[in-house]
């Protein structure tokens, strides 16, 4: 799930011979970034800027507009870190000319703050989203898609911080406006149900999210092409769901059909087929169907470096994906070399504090003590995880009570009965706030909790 990238290209003159060939630049950049040649783009966009710094000054409206551009070229080319910067510099700048109704203002702040999702820095995100709100809920009133599009990208934002109490409450007022005003064959109302039905999924009320997919699909073949990708991303979703509920071989045919849609529409060398066939992967590998998972985590992982280079957080993710195959399989060589080449790119790419690294240290520490390696390193690379995740979501987070789940069951394994249950406890609290007593993450921690009870007393 992701808030939409509005990737709205100003209209720009120059008035002065002198400035021509910033503006040519910009014009042809413009075209590669229309036309989808983002690497043919790139370079001439940045020519422009250079460019722009002399001819037009970089106070200028104009040259807000061209850093703009560029900003949405490093999006495409996924160098989040570089787009960052230009955006906040774009979107001061239009601030100034238009104020901050200005129809520019708003399309730079949503670049701004979906570039922040991504880099998933959500403390960047969250006073942007809410000040997008406001602006949307002024300009357009509350009975308007425009509103219900903010309010949904909130929502999707305390989704991916894992405050699914807030985001609830906010996708379901969008999905009310948008049947309201769109209708119920809406893709955005569609959209509405997809993102729901992700919440209900990840909080355990499986049968809640099951009926949304299943409405979200029927209109969506009702309204869309066979092969249009927005279906094969929520058969990819519903399919994640079968998988939680151990319906493999449903979750199995729907992987195939996205995988199916994918290979037409973008095409096979594109890494929405990478991330299809990354999908199916990981349900083979969830059935332990590992001779199938093996192929297509490889050629996943041919498709994004040739795509997206090896310093890629994608390329990072193939490699987690083989090391975590290869643990399975008992191949602990192969999987500790993908593993250390996980944290070794996430760490250059993203940094120390971006969760995906910090999952990383978590997933070489679980590797350490299942592989019976390193159980002291297992455990302080767990802890590590636990502080820096507490310390990125804050402490009542879904993600801290996963790193305070992970702690309890290896100092239960090392017979520390004492701080296992501690940690069991702590998850089980913030778990209970987070996504309520009745869903299965809260569940799986009370029976972890009592078996490691039980096992004490009859010690």
């Amino acid at each position: 799930m992701k808030a939409t990238l509005l990737a709205c290209l100003f209209f720009i003159s120059f008035l002065a011979s002198a400035q021509e060939d910033a503006a040519t630049l910009y014009v042809t950049a413009k075209d590669y970034f229309l036309k989808g040649e983002f690497e043919k783009g790139l370079p001439l966009a940045e020519k422009a800027v250079q460019k722009a710094k002399t001819q037009i000054g970089e106070t200028t409206s104009d040259y807000g507009t061209i850093i703009n551009l560029l900003g949405l070229f490093y999006i495409k080319t996924q160098q989040y870190s570089k787009s960052e910067p230009l955006f906040v510099q774009a979107r001061a700048i239009k601030q100034k000319f238009e104020g901050e109704e200005g129809a520019d203002y708003i399309t730079i702040t949503e670049n701004l703050v979906w570039v922040y999702l991504k880099l998933q820095q959500y403390s960047k995100a969250e006073p942007l989203y809410l000040q997008l709100r406001e602006i949307k809920r002024k300009l357009l009133g509350e009975d308007h898609s425009g509103y219900a599009a903010a309010i949904n990208d909130l929502g999707v934002l305390y989704f991916y911080m894992g405050q699914y109490s807030k985001a609830e409450p906010l996708l379901l007022q969008s999905a009310a406006i948008r049947k309201k005003v769109l209708g119920e064959n809406d893709p955005d109302y569609a959209t509405s149900m997809n993102i729901l039905a992700a919440i209900y999924a990840q909080t355990g009320y499986y049968e809640k999210a099951d009926v949304l997919y299943n409405q979200s699909l029927a209109v969506q073949k009702k309204i869309l092409e066979p092969n249009s990708p927005d279906i094969a991303n929520t058969l990819s979703n519903y399919a994640a769901l079968c998988q939680e509920m151990g319906l493999y071989e449903k979750a199995e045919t729907m992987l195939l059909q996205a995988k199916n849609i994918y290979a037409v529409n973008p095409g096979t060398a594109s890494t929405e087929y990478a991330s299809a066939l990354n999908n199916l992967g990981a349900c083979y590998l969830y059935m332990s169907r590992y001779d199938k998972a093996e192929p297509l985590f490889l050629e996943t992982k041919d498709i994004r470096l040739k795509v997206l280079g090896e310093n890629s957080p994608s390329y990072a993710n193939s490699l987690n994906n083989l090391a975590e195959l290869y643990t399975e399989m008992g191949q602990f060589d192969k999987a500790e070399s993908f593993y250390l080449q996980t944290i070794d790119i996430r760490k250059q790419s993203l940094g120390e504090l971006h969760p995906d690294y910090v999952t990383s240290l978590s997933n070489y520490g679980l590797f350490l003590f299942k592989s019976g390696k390193d159980f002291s390193q297992a455990t302080w690379l767990c802890t590590e995880a636990a502080l820096k995740r507490k310390k990125i979501f804050g402490e009542n987070s879904t993600d801290y009570a996963i790193s305070l789940n992970n702690l309890a069951m290896l100092y239960k394994s090392s017979a520390q009965a004492a701080k296992s249950e501690q940690y069991y406890l702590q998850a089980a609290s913030i778990l209970k706030k987070t996504v309520g007593e009745f869903s299965a993450p809260y569940a799986t921690t009370i029976s972890n909790l009592a078996i490691s009870y039980a096992a004490n007393r009859s010690i």
